[in-house]
């Protein structure tokens, strides 16, 4: 689920928001 991927992305720190940054991107 895509919240579950949200908030293992989160957990990574800064790489998590790097990459949480260019999924949401992506779906926009």
């Amino acid at each position: 689920d895509e919240d579950e991927a949200y908030l293992e992305t989160r957990d990574s720190g800064d790489e998590g928001e790097k990459k949480n940054k260019s999924v949401a991107e992506t779906e926009l």
